[in-house]
């Protein structure tokens, strides 16, 4: 059987619009509670439940200074 770490685990359910998930949608491994998200990170890249990029472009824009070019 495959085994998880509930405690590292999370459940990211991807829709259009932002909504808080309610007690109905939670989800359970045994006994014990699966952490629902909003956005993770995923192989160095910030995802969104709304499939929403500007979190990534931020975070680009604060770590990576511009760049001057010579001519």
């Amino acid at each position: 059987m495959l085994s998880i770490n509930p405690k590292k685990t999370k459940v990211m359910i991807f829709q259009k619009r932002a909504k808080k998930c309610t007690e109905e949608s939670s989800f359970h491994r045994d006994s014990e509670i699966i952490e629902i998200v909003q956005n993770c990170t995923y192989v160095g890249t910030l995802i969104s439940s709304m499939g929403n990029f500007s979190m990534v472009l931020d975070k680009f824009k604060r770590e990576c200074p511009p760049r001057s070019f010579k001519s």
